[in-house]
């Protein structure tokens, strides 16, 4: 009894998905194996059952069983030794002839085991006319009923109705007392939900409810144990010997020496990026009454990057003083150079000239870009002419950006554009039909090389500048979903009954803003999962090198495939690899070797050889875990030193080949937390998956992990899935992130990668903005990023719009320090698994709390200030409108989820709610100026496995 609680216990991830895949799932129920027969929902115990008990990773024995989703039929017992009657249809049950309860009693009476879960024996007889017979099985006296039906009546002496008494789990269940013979196992006086009775040679059993709810709402004993006891008690049942190993949740290393968390210390400080010379000289001419005074010059070998940064200044230009900015190539424009050292055109009269890119004619003169910075710049001004310079190569030979940012610098410091979010109504271009600069010398590069912001979930082309529309987003040529980002974007819009033509069209809108904002990268760090396909490839050669799963066995789905990372051939194939990506591309600094992302399918190996590596005091996690397809949880130390010794071993192992090369690794999910005795050598980078701003104790706890990395790694890359939490509502954390960003570049951190911006720019847009401005300089002070938004976007409302997002920033901070509170384990959205105890259900359930009438009235206050402001001004007051669909949303967003966390709400007005939800949705995805306010077409995918029951009109 006592090894199958602790089996139930510390049971764990998807035994049913191994048992498939071996075949063992159903072997038939011959005579001597088990019988799980019934109806949904209860066969979700009988999958529980069969995996948690027929099959034991640590048995030495097998059995035959076999699931049958049908009416159970005492003729066909006589094959099994056992039969579990795990549920029956209550609506419309099939009962039992005189001639099947004869057949029942005959085959029990010769040795079988008959065990029957929830009402089942009610339902078999839901008449009463031969309920003696089934009580004569059950060792129970037939009840009088109060209301005069034969059915067993929910307030009879032989039935308790559970509800009320403890069990709010169990709507209107039955439970059986008034027993006679049978044994009373676990119960409390009357309330009797387990019995046993003997009958000739054989047993019947009765579960008053289904063991898996039972097992997860109560601390008591999982009546599974003790329905696994009686199957494997069963005399009549047969064995076989077992090949399986051992998988045990029990760390087997040494414990690891207790060290205080200290922070990490300081390896350099945040200075301005920016560096300014003194330069003199008269103001150059650009535009005089709305007329071009100035030519824009490239080589007539521009690269791609100068190109582009040429044409976005004359787009620009034309914007902001009303004239037409012509691109000029050299072997166009015939510029001479005079005796007083200025430039002159034979073509035309305009005395300004500004050069973008490497040129002859800066050459000439002895101006370049080539000794910059990776992605750094440089704006100078000789005579008549402004040199816009920006790095075009880096060290590895990697196309960068630097032109495309010496004109965003250029239009930002000069000409006091802003790009505020995508699209026309987010880009500020100030009308100056005199336009003309001063002299200037500024250099600048970014403090960061890598600098990533994924666009909709990881889009776009190689070193993070995303340039177009390509199949890991949408399909773009078919139309067609590929991969898990083009379904969940296929699914939301169906679910607004919108296609992706439209997101085709504008969703291209979002990738200059990346550009202008100086995302990028100058190098190629991999970190990301890195064993797809290891299955299918290895698994027949190798099989000890993949994961023993709870089931006793190596066998997985081959997707998101996990590993034994304690196998030195693992070592050695990983190590393998990365030499040969790294030899396939030049351009590569970093191959990944982390584990594949979780996926509830297969489960870390918990063999003898992994738990050696686990210290036993290291910090307890969480694993979120399945049994039978039931989800259920287990405690054990985090894997972090174990991962780690991997990471370190490859990592010697490429270096021991190739010295210059350097692995990317994670610290993630289960791993998340610092190793407490490896140390990584110099060739590891190491992406820190963390940082939230919903819950503060997950916040401390991963300032904490930060700083414990940092004394463990020399490269660390953060990593966050920020910008997928809060479900589009609106949020300010923009100086938290701003104050934690810096503290990390302080203590090594060498790039970024967030995941993702989802374009929610009417509710998170400042976030996304001030991050944008803090990747390329740490040192910025966030209230001055925040105060030049508002000041760029909405003129005379800035004060009104200021007060707005110091009231939101107000209600984040409340929402952070009252979620922690209510939850374990903090709003991690990469985790989570479907059940409804998960972070996201959590905070679904929490809108109406959070989002009041009260809160969004505070908020409505200064927004509507801002728009009585900016009645004079059109743009502005646009702008201000935009936000405020954010509160529209959040409002629509609070009635629908105040719907569905009331149980009793009236179905129909629930669709109404959820309809005006939807038809909103759809008005912000149809305009032209709010396609960017809430980022629709990665929404409701997350609602879709919640919101079927309220199933509305719009929905195809």
């Amino acid at each position: 009894m006592k090894k199958l609680f602790q089996t139930v216990r510390l049971g764990v991830c998807l035994w049913c998905f191994g048992l498939l895949a071996l075949g063992s799932f159903s072997h038939g129920a011959s005579e001597g194996g088990v019988l799980f027969v019934g109806k949904s929902p209860g066969m979700r115990d009988a999958h529980y059952l069969a995996a948690a008990y027929l099959t034991p990773p640590d048995a030495s024995h097998d059995v035959d069983y076999e699931i049958q989703e049908a009416d159970p039929d005492p003729g066909q017992f006589r094959q099994a030794a056992v039969v579990v009657i795990a549920g029956l249809d209550k609506k419309n049950p099939k009962p039992w002839t005189e001639q099947q309860v004869t057949q029942a009693n005959d085959w029990v009476q010769a040795g079988g085991t008959l065990i029957f879960l929830g009402p089942s024996p009610v339902l078999l007889d839901p008449q009463g006319t031969r309920f003696s017979r089934l009580t004569t099985l059950l060792g129970a006296t037939k009840a009088t009923s109060n209301t005069g039906a034969t059915r067993i009546a929910t307030n009879s002496p032989l039935t308790q109705d559970l509800k009320g008494i403890n069990y709010p789990w169990c709507q209107g269940g039955y439970g059986l007392t008034g027993l006679t013979t049978a044994t009373e196992l676990v119960g409390n006086g009357q309330q009797a939900i387990f019995t046993s009775n003997q009958v000739g040679q054989g047993s019947v059993y009765f579960l008053g409810q289904e063991v898996t709810r039972f097992q997860q709402s109560t601390g008591l004993i999982p009546l599974g144990s003790l329905a696994g006891r009686a199957m494997l008690s069963a005399p009549l049942l047969k064995k076989r010997p077992s090949k399986r190993e051992a998988w045990k949740l029990e760390p087997l290393g040494k414990p690891a020496p207790e060290t205080p968390n200290r922070p990490a210390p300081v390896q350099r400080q945040a200075s301005p990026t920016l560096r300014k010379q003194t330069s003199e000289g008269p103001r150059l001419p650009l535009s005089e009454k709305g007329q071009a005074r100035a030519t824009i010059l490239i080589s007539t070998k521009a690269s791609a990057s100068t190109q582009k940064a040429a044409k976005e200044l004359s787009a620009a230009l034309a914007k902001i003083t009303g004239g037409a900015f012509p691109v000029e190539k050299e072997d166009q424009g015939r510029w001479a150079r005079q005796e007083d050292g200025t430039w002159k055109s034979t073509q035309n009269d305009r005395p300004t000239l500004l050069v973008v890119g490497e040129t002859q004619l800066g050459e000439e003169a002895g101006i370049s870009g080539k000794d910059l910075p990776s992605e750094g710049t440089r704006l100078l001004t000789r005579k008549n002419a402004v040199f816009l310079l920006g790095s075009e190569k880096s060290a590895r030979g990697i196309d960068l950006l630097g032109p495309e940012f010496a004109v965003s610098s250029f239009l930002e410091r000069h000409a006091g554009v802003r790009w505020l979010w995508p699209g026309e109504l987010g880009s500020v271009y100030p009308r100056q039909p005199d336009f003309s600069v001063s002299p200037m010398d500024e250099t600048d590069a970014p403090a960061v090389a890598m600098r990533r912001m994924r666009n909709l979930g990881g889009g776009g082309k190689r070193f993070h500048q995303p340039e177009s529309v390509d199949a890991s987003v949408l399909g773009a040529e078919t139309l067609e979903p590929k991969g898990t980002i083009a379904k969940r974007i296929t699914q939301s819009l169906s679910l607004m009954n919108r296609s992706v033509q439209n997101q085709l069209a504008r969703f291209p809108e979002t990738y200059p803003w990346f550009t202008r904002m100086r995302l990028g990268s100058s190098v190629s760090l991999r970190c990301t999962h890195a064993f797809d396909g290891w299955y299918e490839k290895y698994f027949a050669s190798h099989p000890e090198w993949f994961a023993l799963q709870p089931t006793g066995l190596r066998t997985q789905r081959p997707v998101r495939e996990q590993l034994c990372y304690a196998n030195p051939g693992v070592v050695q194939a990983a190590a393998a690899m990365v030499l040969q990506q790294l030899a396939d591309e030049p351009e590569l600094t970093a191959a990944s070797i982390s584990p594949n992302d979780g996926s509830g399918e297969n489960f870390f190996d918990m063999s003898e050889m992994s738990r050696r590596l686990d210290p036993p005091n290291a910090p307890i996690i969480t694993f979120p875990y399945r049994v039978g397809g039931v989800s259920l949880e287990a405690s054990y130390p985090s894997l972090s030193d174990r991962l780690c010794t991997f990471y370190r071993a490859v990592a010697e192992e490429v270096a021991r080949q190739n010295p210059a090369a350097m692995v990317g690794v994670s610290a993630y999910s289960y791993y998340r937390r610092p190793p407490m005795q490896v140390t990584l050598p110099d060739n590891v980078v190491v992406a820190f998956v963390g940082l939230v701003y919903l819950d503060d104790r997950t916040l401390r706890r991963d300032r904490e992990s930060w700083d414990g990395w940092a004394t463990k790694t020399k490269n660390l890359i953060l990593r966050p899935n920020l910008f997928h939490q809060g479900h589009a509502m609106p949020l300010n954390y923009a100086r938290r992130l701003t104050s934690d960003f810096r503290r990390c570049y302080e203590t090594g951190l060498i790039g970024t990668d967030f995941d993702s911006v989802l374009h929610h720019w009417s509710t998170q847009g400042l976030n996304y903005y001030v991050l944008s401005r803090i990747l390329w300089d740490p040192s910025l002070d966030a209230n001055q990023v925040i105060e030049d938004y508002c000041r760029a976007g909405f003129g005379s409302a800035a004060s009104s719009v200021r007060a707005y997002f110091d009231e939101l920033e107000k209600v984040t901070d409340g929402i952070a320090a009252g979620i922690a509170d209510t939850i374990e384990q903090g709003i991690r959205d990469e985790e989570i698994m479907e059940s409804s105890q998960t972070s996201r259900d959590l905070f679904f359930q929490k809108i109406p709390d959070f989002y009041t009438e009260e809160v969004l009235e505070k908020l409505r206050r200064p927004l509507n200030q801002a728009r009585e402001k900016a009645q004079s001004e059109p743009e502005a007051l646009r702008r201000v409108e935009f936000l405020m669909q954010g509160l529209e949303y959040a409002e629509q967003q609070r009635r629908v989820f105040s719907m569905y966390r009331d149980e009793k709400a009236d179905p129909a007005q629930a669709r109404r709610v959820i309809e005006d939800r939807n038809k909103f949705l759809q008005s912000l995805h149809d305009h032209p100026d709010y396609f960017f306010a809430i980022g629709c077409s990665y929404l409701l995918h997350r609602e879709a496995s919640f919101m079927t029951k309220y199933k509305t009109p719009t929905q195809p």
